[in-house]
């Protein structure tokens, strides 16, 4: 466990670009959503170009989420300039080797034009037509990359100045190293990727089959939050969302839309109502604006200095705005995942059985959308409130009220009693009594603690004497341990605010324990 903690501590960075860049690009949305303009226009030029501009700039940080976290994950390692210019290069030639050698017959979205990487036949001698381009690999290609250029690094660092290359740099080396190993994985990535597209294209194809059934809305539902973590969700989307794999509707006139978004915003156009498209969306309302904010609140309380709680609230209540108007369901879930992993768990099948069930009892709510499935954002309460002026959706939004609210108080008390109680003893109950005490006889035991305080990642203690702190005895369990001036910060994940519950229970004991005597 304090391996899978450690990536917490790597998330951190990438994670904030993330949700930062998820906020501009909700806030883009809305701004450019048809329902929103209905109440507010902007129809100047210059402000346009600027809102398009930043809708851009943050769905490309988005989607390069994969890189961010490599380059921080270089750095974490080595704090070496030299390590991340290799790293990003390396990660090029990764792309570079899987464009060339990639077959160009599988589905075109599965395809992507990573960092910009694209080759015209026109310009090769091996290609007659088309154009070559890379697949998208997600994270997967982020972390062989990591896993090259760490090696490359640690390797060339400790080289023998007598070696047969020694004329040359070791920085230089390190980069040049790390491009031609990466360039050889890409290749061979090119040769084996196909297959995991091709299982992936079974699946897709299996659910489509039959959108109706619960069992292949409940696989759907999963499977679109786990690609949507590891980058792939796009590729879903599109195929779900505008073609006929999500479903066709022939409008009065003769004209075809498919898709489950296609026909949902064609449908909402000429004001027909009564069909089936929106069901592929409709979960997101219910995670957006109610089980993100229950997270968000459950995982406020873990925080309990009064100073650090006070200077955290305007942002927990813009978290809550932000999630409730635009939606931010990617960066919490890729927090949960590297933070909580059995409450990402619980999120998962909690979302796949809302895709399952809704549609059972015509709760069905589209997203009224056209463009590049990359600035997408589903799930706004703008969209709700215009949809509550129209007499065939208030019964489906009264009852997706009444569940919204049961699944805010589901994911409240299920976030709540993770971190209160089953962060280490839902897995190993024998466990959490070795880890206090290997904590207690780290910091000199009970009576040496002067204050403890705690996050949701640590807990935070300030000792009398500091002569009897070991630290060396729980190494194997804290990832990381720093001294500041509020006290040691010892990183214990999410248990961190159990073990801070039982250490202050313990310490009130034994303050009255002594007051009785």
């Amino acid at each position: 466990m304090r391996r899978w903690n450690s990536f917490s501590e790597l998330i951190y960075f990438p994670l904030e670009v993330l949700y930062i860049a998820s906020i501009i690009l909700g806030m883009t949305g809305i701004l450019f959503n048809p329902n929103f303009q209905i109440f507010f226009s902007i129809n100047h030029p210059f402000i346009l170009s600027i809102l398009d501009m930043l809708r851009y700039l943050s769905s490309f940080f988005i989607q390069n989420f994969p890189l961010i976290f490599l380059l921080r994950a270089v750095y974490r390692r080595n704090e070496d300039g030299m390590v991340i210019i290799a790293a990003f290069l390396a990660y090029l030639a990764f792309h570079v080797g899987i464009m060339f050698f990639a077959p160009s017959n599988l589905a075109p979205e599965a395809y992507s034009a990573v960092l910009g990487l694209r080759a015209s036949a026109n310009a090769l001698a091996t290609r007659d037509m088309g154009i070559l381009m890379p697949f998208n690999t997600g994270i997967f290609g982020a972390l062989i990359v990591m896993f090259i250029t760490r090696t490359v690094a640690r390797q060339l660092k400790t080289r023998s100045p007598y070696s047969i290359f020694s004329f040359v740099d070791k920085n230089v080396s390190i980069i040049m190293g790390s491009v031609f190993y990466a360039l050889i994985a890409g290749v061979g990535v090119a040769f084996m990727w196909p297959y995991l597209i091709n299982f992936l294209q079974a699946i897709f194809s299996f659910i489509a089959h039959d959108l109706n059934n619960p069992i292949n809305l409940f696989i759907y539902g999963g499977l679109d939050r786990v690609l949507n973590i590891f980058n792939f969700s796009d590729w879903m989307h599109q195929l779900f969302w505008f073609t006929s794999m999500g479903g066709n509707w022939v409008d009065p006139l003769g004209a075809v839309f498919n898709g489950d978004v296609g026909m949902w915003t064609a449908q909402l156009a000429q004001n027909i109502s009564g069909f089936t498209s929106g069901k592929l969306i409709t979960p997101y309302y219910i995670l957006n604006i109610f089980a993100v904010p229950a997270f968000i609140l459950a995982a406020y309380q873990t925080y309990t200095d009064r100073l650090v709680r006070r200077r955290l609230l305007g942002f927990v209540i813009a978290s809550i705005l932000f999630s409730v108007l635009f939606g931010t369901l990617l960066p919490i879930e890729v927090f949960l995942l590297f933070t909580a992993p059995l409450l990402f768990l619980f999120h998962l099948m909690f979302t796949a059985l809302l895709f399952a069930i809704l549609p059972t009892f015509d709760i069905i709510i589209g997203y009224r959308f056209s463009g590049a499935i990359s600035v997408a954002t589903p799930g706004s309460i703008i969209d709700l409130l215009v949809l509550m002026r129209n007499p065939f959706y208030q019964r489906g939004l009264i009852i997706l009220l009444f569940i919204g609210l049961m699944t805010f108080l589901l994911y409240y008390a299920v976030t709540s009693y993770y971190y209160h109680k089953g962060a280490i003893s839902i897995i190993n109950p024998n466990e959490k009594e070795l880890v206090i005490s290997e904590l207690l006889d780290s910091l000199g035991q009970v009576g040496n603690i002067k204050m403890i305080n705690a996050s949701i990642g640590k807990i935070i203690v300030q000792v009398h004497e500091r002569d009897r702190v070991d630290f060396s005895k729980i190494h194997h369990r804290a990832t990381k341990i720093v001294e500041t001036r509020a006290g040691y910060a010892i990183s214990y994940g999410a248990s961190s605010y159990m073990l801070y519950e039982i250490i202050s229970k313990l310490k009130q004991d034994g303050l009255v324990l002594n007051e009785g005597k």
